[in-house]
């Protein structure tokens, strides 16, 4: 039997017995009674003993009654347990919390919540009894089974020790469904089996964010163990960035970003901006103070003139209890203005003149007009950011950004050769970015083919005949097919075909790539473009990684990054990709009390706790108990006086 609070216990023990002391030594004040009888003086020099004090106390049951009520409070003050071997049941998941405030600091000098969470974990594991079936989990991006269900200690030993933290939010529902996968298991093993306890190491970020354990778990138990302290320590964090050029004037860079903090007043935060090492400027702005379990926000903001690319770094000065959150990162296109071609079939042949105005109007930037001949020419190494074919087709489609008027490419997956058409637009998407804020319904268009759709090229507009307005990727960026001419149409004298022009300036990639800024986070997946002939794409950085390169894939995915850092790119057209955690919930660094499993909540118990059974109820009671004699056997006394 151990005391978690030995302390409090002792001085309620000597307080108590040494006020159950007082009142007996403490001598009355009584009025003379003259009596009948001298019998009756013995019993009067009694009394007058008992109240003189520093005279020895006659041996009586009230007095042993109330020091044990005493004795008995104190012990329940002190929080005696019964140590057990084992949580409730023979078969155990030891679940280890391992998200990124999971590496947090709560005392200074001290060992992050993991370590305490590791350590915890296997001195549990040391207390189960041999033959103890077990499972080791680790709670994160995603959640895994590390080892088990087994009875090997080693082996389960190994896999705790092998736990290393990461820069991501935790997956609950992944967990919920490797643990209703143990369960089943146990289930369809047949027998009567004895239910499964399951142990959470974790400061409950999932539960301070509102999320529940809700999992097909049958009479499982739940363990929770809070490895946060009791006072949430003082936090600062990047949680969230942009940057972007101004589209007029490309050598504007503007950044935004959002800082959050966990101190309990309003308090001034300010970021160093960096370009590739060098200094840009700062960011400052002054945060409310937390409320709601929500961080002190405040968005902060930098515009500056640069027309240079690079990496982009906004840090915090740090020495605050998680590192992952004091940097973030964004990759900086160069300025450079928006380039365009419009190629028409053959020399002599001018182009549409409603489309030239109307790249003109959108800020287009500088257009050259060239023949398909001289396109072909150039095709190997464009140099432009958008190209529009009017009414001719290249022989194969471009590697850059493009629009097909009337024609397209033989390659494309889209051919001009439909069911005849005419008259009004029936349907658009307007989800499309080429189509936001575009109406189609008082477009009229000549009777013409419509388009033949293969393979993943998608409608945007159609006729009843057909669509005349289709999208399709290759060469990792968008391209655009109509089947009618533009000057065949009503559109040009409708204000949608401006916007329809300045979208596509705007939306496709080349147009937004060189003005927005990529920022990617450790909770999304990194998707990255493959370099012509490539076989596999390398990363290098907090977390190698290679990927194989699938036949004709415009893209691959690198999955999500468990590390915040920069990573060199082999093997990619992107060079380097800077990874940052930006998540609020982790910033916060959560302090759960309780956390909920199929609808029963579960308060948040400390480790030496784990497997033991407390005794300060039955104390309490027993304490209760005595008081309660001592006073029966005070009114049995005065009732026998008073009948006498």
């Amino acid at each position: 039997m151990i005391f978690l609070a030995p302390v409090s216990g002792l001085a309620a023990l000597v307080l108590g017995t040494g006020a159950v002391a007082a009142l007996h030594f403490l001598k009355l004040r009584r009025r003379p009674v003259r009596v009948s009888s001298t019998l009756l003086w013995s019993q009067a020099a009694r009394d007058l003993q008992v109240n003189a004090p520093w005279r020895m106390i006659r041996p009586r049951l009230s007095l042993l009654l109330e020091l044990l009520a005493a004795a008995a409070l104190a012990g329940a003050i002190a929080q005696p347990v019964v140590q057990g071997a084992t949580p409730t049941g023979s078969r155990v998941a030891i679940v280890v919390d391992v998200s990124a405030s999971m590496a947090a600091v709560d005392d200074a000098g001290g060992p992050t919540r993991l370590d305490r969470a590791r350590t915890q974990a296997l001195d549990l594991l040391e207390r189960l009894p041999a033959g103890t079936e077990t499972a080791a989990l680790a709670l994160g991006l995603p959640s895994k089974l590390l080892a088990g269900p087994t009875r090997d200690r080693s082996l389960l030993r190994e896999a705790l020790l092998g736990l290393s933290p990461t820069d991501q939010p935790e997956d609950v529902q992944q967990l919920l469904q490797l643990l209703e996968t143990l369960v089943v298991q146990g289930a369809e093993e047949g027998g009567r089996q004895a239910p499964w306890t399951i142990v959470l190491y974790s400061d409950g970020g999932f539960a301070a964010a509102g999320q529940a354990l809700s999992a097909a778990v049958g009479d499982a138990q739940l363990r929770f163990v809070r490895v946060a302290g009791d006072a949430r320590p003082f936090n600062a964090g990047v949680v969230d960035l942009a940057a972007e050029r101004d589209f007029d004037d490309p050598q504007t860079l503007r950044l935004v970003a959002r800082l959050a903090h966990t101190a309990p007043a309003p308090r001034e935060l300010t970021a160093a901006v960096y370009l590739d090492d060098a200094p840009l400027g700062a960011l400052s702005a002054r945060a409310p103070a937390p409320t709601d379990g929500r961080p002190g926000q405040a968005v902060a903001s930098l515009t500056v003139r640069e027309p240079r690319g690079g990496l982009l770094r906004v840090v915090l000065p740090g020495g605050d209890a998680l590192t992952s959150d004091d940097v973030a990162y964004a990759v900086v296109p160069p300025a450079s203005a928006l380039r365009v071609a419009v190629v028409t079939p053959a020399q002599g042949q001018a182009a549409d003149p409603f489309l030239l105005r109307a790249i003109e109007a959108a800020g287009g930037g500088a257009v050259e007009t060239i023949t398909l001949a001289q396109y072909e020419a150039r095709a190997q190494a464009p140099l432009w950011d958008l190209v529009f074919f009017d009414r001719c087709a290249p022989a194969a489609t471009p590697t850059i950004p493009s629009v097909h008027i009337a024609a397209a490419p033989a390659d494309a997956g889209v051919t001009v050769d439909g069911p005849q058409g005419g008259g009004t637009i029936a349907l658009w998407d307007r989800r499309a970015p080429a189509l936001r804020d575009v109406s189609l319904e008082r477009v009229q268009l000549a009777s013409g083919p419509t388009l033949r759709l293969e393979g993943q090229a998608q409608a945007l507009a159609q006729l009843e005949a057909g669509p005349v307005l289709a999208r399709f990727r290759r060469h990792s960026v968008e391209h655009l097919v109509t089947s009618f001419a533009f000057s065949s149409s009503t559109w040009p004298l409708e204000p949608s075909f401006a916007v329809f022009i300045a979208n596509l300036l705007e939306q496709l990639p080349a147009g937004g790539d060189r003005l927005i800024s990529r920022v990617v986070s450790t909770s999304q997946p990194l998707l990255l473009t493959p370099a012509p002939g490539a076989r596999r794409v390398r990363l290098v950085g907090p977390v190698e990684r290679e990927i194989a390169v699938p036949q004709d894939a415009d893209r691959v995915s690198a999955g999500r990054l468990e590390r915040v850092g920069v990573y060199r790119v082999q093997g990619a057209r992107e060079q380097v990709v800077g990874v940052s955690l930006l998540s609020e919930r982790e910033t916060t660094l959560p302090q759960a009390e309780s956390v909920e499993l199929s609808g029963r909540r579960v308060e948040a118990q400390r480790a030496e706790t784990l497997g033991e059974r407390p005794l300060w109820r039955w104390l309490a009671a027993a304490a209760g108990l005595f008081a309660l004699l001592d006073w029966a056997l005070y009114a049995l006394a005065m009732r026998v006086r008073r009948s006498g």
